[in-house]
């Protein structure tokens, strides 16, 4: 998904930072933090990540709810995903257990 047409939680307007840095192409977290410790301090800092970072959890498991029957379709087709890959002449089946074991491509 393109950064630009990901929507992000609002979360309070009491939070220490704008959500919205998160998104940007160059984002730094040490040009992030330096640029929070002038306004607060490194606990407020930590608090409000905190805060945002359990908002951000629930609006995953909101959308994964939202689609579960797409988020369920698209792992069975994963899984029946025939496939050949670049660097192997030979045709893989997809399991879960494959995917978990870290096989590449």
């Amino acid at each position: 998904m393109e950064r630009s047409r990901m929507n992000l939680p609002k979360g309070p307007d009491s939070l220490c930072f704008d959500k919205d840095e998160f998104m940007k192409e160059d984002f730094d977290v040490d040009q992030f933090v330096s640029d929070c410790r002038k306004r607060v301090q490194l606990e407020e800092l930590r608090g409000d990540l905190e805060l945002y970072y359990k908002l951000l959890k629930i609006a995953m498991v909101e959308l994964i709810n939202k689609d579960y029957a797409d988020f369920v379709n698209l792992s069975t087709n994963l899984v029946n995903l025939k496939f050949t890959s670049p660097t192997h002449t030979h045709t893989h089946f997809l399991s879960p257990s494959y995917l978990l074991k870290g096989q590449s491509f």
